[in-house]
């Protein structure tokens, strides 16, 4: 298997860094919370070897469905996504 675990122990653990958080949240603190699970799992990738792609399908699809981005604010944080998933990619050892 070298090393890469099955798609639904994947899944498990992105819907775990991504569980339901408040609603009432600021525009910073919403932005740095999006960091900070992109931090966690830019983590869990890297060293555990996780199917990436499925990993970044499965993290943009899940947040889009939170009420995180159901504001004004969604383009501020898409943005910050954006570039976090960059930084992912460059520190990803395998092709995205």
């Amino acid at each position: 298997m070298g090393g890469i675990e099955p798609p639904s122990r994947c899944l498990k653990i992105f819907n775990y860094v991504l569980r339901p958080q408040p609603f009432d949240i600021s525009i910073t603190n919403q932005i740095m919370f999006v960091n900070s699970y992109f931090e966690r799992i830019t983590e869990i990738v890297l060293s555990k070897q996780y199917n990436i792609r499925l990993g970044f399908n499965f993290l943009l699809e899940k947040i889009e469905k939170t009420a995180l981005l159901k504001s004004t604010i969604e383009i501020k944080v898409i943005k910050e996504i954006s570039k976090n998933i960059g930084t992912m990619k460059a520190k990803s050892k395998t092709p995205l």
